[in-house]
């Protein structure tokens, strides 16, 4: 036992160097709410995963290699906080795994990423956080195929990308995904799931404004997105808006997307915490009776820099056609749903 020991003492004072050379940081979030939900006859209770933002583990770095440029790297993977399992088992890496190099041009990167949706909606629109109760995400996650939201439709395979950082108060991102990359002969071709997204925010003071296009490439037609939003910090509260489409007109018209969502929200400084409010509609113009209205009421209170804790409730109204809610939902029922939990950063 005791030469084991002696080994891996050896083993950590012989890699030390190499790790802290690389400079690595262990990061994540560790986010859980005790929840309860109703729609119909459906009920929820127990534990809800992610509420405030999705829970993580990660590991990212950067080496100096000289004249302004960094060689960079993320790996950062989803687990479930309620039983400990990997979300997304199959890619052990499920939120992002990428490699590249930095400078004073940006950032270019390849492998899996966030497409410009994904970052654009957390920083400008959600209200109530990049979580389950934030209404954008909640209704756009509804909309077949859409990745204008912080949820997975938005982390793309086999992607390059560039970032701009901050030039000014300007941010620029564009992502290519070749997504599936091997032909087989049979069916349609590789290039059919590719996918571009182009991102431009600006943030300077108290304003900040974003655009963003999606273009999904499909077998039988390609799904358009669009967004633009802004929020604006007048001390008391802070507004937001946001508008987004979501359209496809396939051959033979099967499977046709027309599809819209508005958002407004608000947080609103009391004390050490914040109020947040936020409602969002999604209007479809293909599916008769298949719109929803979502309104989320919250609270949260930092208790350290990296500890928040949390009270929320959501109310979704599903048309016949539609059934959305943020814990359970049946199709034409009202969704109810509340919880309070717990957020750490590390």
């Amino acid at each position: 036992m005791q030469k084991k020991l002696i080994a891996l003492a050896v083993a950590g004072l012989v890699a030390a160097p190499a790790f802290a050379q690389s400079n690595v940081t262990v990061y994540g979030i560790v986010d859980a709410g005790l929840a309860y939900g109703k729609s119909g006859d459906t009920k929820y209770q127990g534990i809800q995963n992610g509420v405030l933002s999705g829970n993580r583990f990660g590991l990212k770095g950067s080496e100096d290699l000289g004249n302004g440029l960094k060689a960079v790297f993320t790996l950062e993977q989803h687990f479930n906080i309620g039983d400990g399992s990997f979300v997304g088992a199959a890619s052990q890496f499920q939120r992002q795994a990428y490699a590249g190099l930095q400078g004073s041009f940006g950032t270019v990167a390849l492998g899996r990423q966030y497409a410009p949706g994904y970052l654009w909606t957390a920083r400008i629109t959600n209200a109530i956080g990049a979580g389950a109760y934030e209404p954008q995400e909640l209704l756009v996650n509804n909309i077949p195929g859409a990745s204008i939201h912080p949820a997975s439709d938005a982390r793309w395979n086999n992607s390059v990308s560039y970032d701009s950082g901050d030039m000014g108060g300007l941010n620029v991102r564009v992502v290519y995904s070749f997504q599936g990359m091997v032909e087989t002969g049979t069916g349609p071709d590789a290039s059919d799931d590719d996918k571009v997204g182009l991102g431009v925010a600006y943030n300077a003071g108290p304003l900040k404004v974003g655009a963003v296009y999606h273009k999904s490439n499909g077998a039988n037609e390609d799904l358009d997105e669009v967004y633009l939003a802004g929020s604006y910090n007048l001390g008391v509260a802070t507004l937001n808006a946001s508008v987004q489409t979501a359209k496809m007109d396939p051959v033979g018209g099967a499977g046709e997307i027309d599809s819209m969502v508005y958002t407004l929200g608000a947080v609103v400084p009391v004390g050490a915490g914040n109020i947040h409010v936020a409602v969002g509609q999604l209007k479809d113009d293909i599916n008769n009776d298949a719109d929803a209205t979502s309104f989320s009421l919250g609270y949260t209170q930092g208790l350290s820099k990296r500890t928040d804790i949390y009270l929320l409730a959501n109310q979704t109204n599903n048309d016949d056609n539609r059934s959305i809610g943020v814990l359970v939902a049946e199709p034409g029922k009202n969704a109810t749903a509340v919880t309070a939990g717990l957020r750490h950063t590390f």
